[in-house]
């Protein structure tokens, strides 16, 4: 996912079921997984009773030019599932996939690395231990392709234009609701900075066609962690580079903007994996 002119904005992890190969996988070894033996399934950390499997999910924004889409930005999926699409056996996993919940010691914050002593070691390319048979290494993208979901996305910052389409100033961004307070009941100044994805110190071209703002998206020492998240998502069209719209005009390019009106959403997040009573 990482690579010039890809700005990532959300990443979380959702839970998707088992393939149906592995799955009929487990059910021919039963026995073995309802009486707690060791198989090639338990070794390779296949979730058989669940029947589901964590799959990390990243949205981003890629401003790089090509043949193929013609606007300013787009808005892309990349998807890390613990499984391959034509899996048939237990082996036939992601290369650097690591179950972020394989030990009660591991978290998703923490993800993709552990603790052994003091130092901090890569799940992705250490096993967690002598049982531990998934494959290991960086993510491939022939396993796990990034999918363009929409062209046309707009790869400026905020700004606000007068009735000709012409910038007339720039705005900062900022997400004040979804800022926590701290033990002592002034804003967290962690939550502050993490509140607003993808984060201004981290995205120096000010790419935000598509950003979030993510209650709790700090870590910091704000008493909010164990509850439900909520997430309000923006995009924002341009339609620089359709027919009529041209994509490079001249001396007023990175003045004068085809913007659409934004699109926004909120989104409760509803996972239950450690949450307080």
């Amino acid at each position: 996912m990482s690579q010039a002119g890809r700005v990532p904005v959300l990443a979380f992890w959702r839970t998707e079921p088992l393939p149906v190969a592995i799955r009929n996988l487990c059910a021919a070894n039963v026995n073995d997984i309802a009486q707690g033996r060791d198989n090639a399934l338990t070794a390779a950390g296949v979730p058989c009773i669940s029947g589901n499997t964590y799959a990390l999910v990243v949205y981003a924004v890629d401003t790089n030019p090509g043949a193929t889409w013609a606007g300013r930005a787009r808005l892309v999926r990349y998807k890390l599932s613990q499984f391959t699409d034509s899996a048939t056996d237990e082996g036939d996993q992601s290369t650097g996939y690591a179950n972020p919940l394989r030990s009660a010691e591991y978290t998703f914050q923490q993800w993709p690395y552990r603790l052994e002593g003091s130092a901090a070691v890569n799940r992705q390319t250490v096993a967690d231990d002598v049982s531990d048979t998934r494959p290991l290494g960086t993510p491939t993208a022939a396993e796990n392709p990034i999918q363009t979901l929409v062209d046309f996305v707009d790869s400026r910052g905020a700004v606000i234009v007068d009735a000709n389409g012409v910038v007339t100033s720039g705005v900062t961004l900022s997400c004040d609701e979804f800022v926590a307070n701290d033990q002592t009941g002034n804003p967290d100044p962690s939550t502050i900075a993490g509140a607003l994805s993808p984060p201004i110190a981290n995205n120096p071209n000010n790419v935000y066609g598509f950003y979030a703002c993510v209650r709790g998206g700090g870590v910091g020492n704000s008493n909010i962690s164990g509850v439900n998240q909520d997430v309000v998502l923006t995009i924002v069209g341009n339609v620089a580079g359709k027919g009529g719209f041209p994509k490079a005009e001249a001396a007023d390019e990175e003045t004068r903007v085809y913007r659409l009106s934004p699109l926004q959403t909120r989104v409760l997040v509803r996972g239950v994996v450690r949450k307080q009573g």
